[in-house]
């Protein structure tokens, strides 16, 4: 049997770009990452697609699977564009 791995690498897609981030596993599929890795300030857009990787080591990985959906706390203030004059 293969090791759990409860750190995962993310890829997400922002507008013409993209970008990497981490996760943390905290269920069976519910992970937990910051929210400014799914905004991006510069286009004042959100991700629009997000793919997680498991064992990720070196640009190689066990499996991944597309996020279905996500949700970002009430609470989230992005900090970068709340300083702007």
């Amino acid at each position: 049997m293969g090791y759990v791995s409860s750190v995962l690498r993310m890829r997400q897609v922002i507008g013409s770009s993209t970008y990497g981030c981490s996760a943390a596993l905290v269920g069976r599929a519910v992970a937990v990452t910051a929210a400014h890795c799914l905004y991006d300030v510069d286009t004042d857009s959100w991700a629009a697609s997000v793919t997680v990787f498991a064992g990720a080591v070196r640009g190689a990985y066990d499996s991944s699977a597309a996020v279905v959906r996500y949700v970002v706390h009430q609470g989230y203030v992005d900090t970068v564009s709340s300083l702007a004059p």
